[in-house]
């Protein structure tokens, strides 16, 4: 058993181990959730190499196998021809921080890119790869998030008090679900959006994209969130567009609700939801979420809906409960746990942010990119 960094040439091999991951004990909802997801694809890891110019180091946990079956290594001499590596199990990790100091991060943008390991594999072999990337590369910090318990439980430096998603079972209709799992004032709000004729829709060409990503800009900048660029959201459509799915709601031709979608094997994941506050009163949001939902129901190959990170006890929180999946924690690993970035600046930021939306788009774009790919 050894940890290496992946090579260019393990990219079908990575891609493949990722796509067949299941881990049986991560179970929710009495399901096979694997926690694997888009995150994972050697694809998103070189969207964000191209606009960020984030450095990647992918490790990779093999085994040898013989080509019969027979493992351990018991038995086999040096050189064997018979033998070849096996990978039993993957974890994605990027340097961040070219100006404010570098760290090892999980995949940046993603909720949770922990290890995927085999049953049975014990993930505290990581550590000590990661101790000596960390002395090799001069890096002053990490910071990973993972689903995975097991491997949080390896490091003195976690906390899962502050970060959860929601998993819901979609392996059943959508009516169903909207009788035994949507909490009822959720449920008034979806009737109430349909009745002022707001219809959810699935925009497959990715038409309104650039109407959708004006409305997220909008959100983060009213929630005081540094947005993500555009060029984000336009490379993972034009490149994995088989994966992406646009959710949309519009008024008069305006997009006042959305939700960007990642499928990724029976996982359906929110990776990004804006809408126009405006519109709220009216249920748009709950319609853009409960045909989201829908989608996933209706679909032969979804399972589940993952609703995405959310900071526990606020607003998000309590509006994303409300749709009936259950909780699960997210775990951060990182050298400080009582210090986050939520926390520390975050008055600075506020301002930094207050002044970009003051900003011709043109720049703001290229601010965000600047900003995310050097802090």
């Amino acid at each position: 058993m050894r940890v290496r960094l992946a090579k260019e040439s393990d990219k079908l091999a990575w891609d493949q181990y990722v796509e067949t991951f299941l881990v049986a004990g991560n179970a929710a909802n009495g399901g096979d959730f694997s926690g694997a997801s888009f995150f994972y694809l050697w694809g998103y890891r070189q969207i964000l190499e191209k606009i960020f110019g984030f450095e990647p180091l992918y490790l990779i946990i093999e085994n040898e196998l013989s080509i019969g079956g027979k493992s351990k290594n018991k038995g086999i001499k040096p050189g064997n021809q018979d033998v070849k590596p096996k990978i039993v199990g993957v974890m994605p990790l990027f340097i961040r921080g070219k100006i404010s100091g570098k760290k090892l991060v999980t995949a940046p943008f993603a909720d949770y890119t922990g290890p995927l390991i085999d049953e049975g594999v014990n993930s505290e072999i990581i550590f000590p790869f990661i101790q000596d990337l960390l002395r090799e590369k001069h890096i002053d910090d990490y910071d990973f998030f993972s689903l995975q318990k097991a491997f949080a439980d390896k490091s003195a430096n976690f906390n899962s008090d502050k970060f959860c998603t929601f998993i819901l079972s979609t392996n059943t209709s959508f009516e169903k679900i909207l009788k035994t799992k949507i909490h009822q004032k959720t449920r008034n709000m979806i009737n109430k959006a349909k009745k002022n004729d707001l219809h959810v829709q699935l925009d497959e060409n990715f038409v309104d994209l650039r109407k959708y990503y004006d409305l997220y800009l909008k959100t983060m900048f009213r929630l005081k969130s540094l947005p993500l660029p555009f060029l984000l959201f336009r490379n993972m459509a034009n490149e994995m567009s088989d994966k992406v799915k646009l959710f949309t709601v519009k008024k008069n031709e305006e997009v006042v609700a959305g939700i960007l979608a990642l499928a990724f094997n029976e996982t359906l994941f929110i990776w990004s939801n804006a809408s126009d506050h405006k519109f709220s009163n009216i249920g748009a949001n709950n319609e853009v979420y409960a045909g989201t939902i829908k989608y996933a129901c209706d679909s032969t190959k979804i399972k589940y809906v993952d609703f995405g990170s959310t900071m526990t006890n606020t607003s998000h929180h309590f509006f994303k409960k409300r749709w009936g999946g259950r909780e699960m924690p997210i775990y951060r690993i990182t050298k400080n746990p009582t210090v986050s970035g939520e926390e520390n600046g975050s008055k600075f930021l506020n301002g930094i942010i207050s002044f970009i939306s003051l900003l011709p788009n043109s720049i703001a774009q290229r601010i965000f990119v600047f900003i995310f790919r050097n802090y």
